[in-house]
């Protein structure tokens, strides 16, 4: 009978142990993985080339005329890198125009690669704007 109950705790220390080994193997896979996408992150940012700014130009003011707007009076504001989403398919390179004037505010979020206008917004404000960051995309500034 003695045997037996050595035997058995024996066995459960064991299995305690297996299962601590299981939690550290799966704790060093989330750690990992944590830091793979943190690199991943990391490098979906460049910075734009000068072609690059005066195509976002451009595509903004013909947005604009589109919808009949005067584009000389607008201080136009350039983000100072493009972020890459890579997970959307297909991947997109996206840089953040944002135009003012007096107390006129619109941001516009242009796929480099296509052209499109992703995101328009236009805000007025009463007493004017105040400075206006050039690196300000979804609302955070980085």
């Amino acid at each position: 009978m003695k045997n037996f109950l050595r035997s058995r705790g024996k066995q459960t220390v064991n299995v305690w142990k297996v299962v601590s080994v299981i939690f550290i193997f799966l704790f060093i896979l989330v750690l990992v993985s944590g830091l793979f996408r943190v690199q991943d992150f990391k490098g979906s940012f460049k910075t734009p080339t000068q072609d690059q700014i005066e195509y976002a130009k451009a595509i903004v003011a013909r947005e604009l005329q589109n919808q009949s707007d005067d584009i000389n009076n607008y201080q136009f504001i350039i983000s100072e890198d493009i972020r890459r989403f890579d997970r959307i398919t297909p991947s997109k390179n996206i840089i953040q125009v944002s135009l003012q004037k007096n107390s006129t505010m619109q941001m516009f979020l242009i796929d480099i690669d296509s052209g499109e206008v992703l995101m328009h917004s236009k805000t007025e404000f009463y007493g004017g704007p105040g400075p206006m960051p050039g690196n300000m995309i979804g609302g955070f500034i980085r």
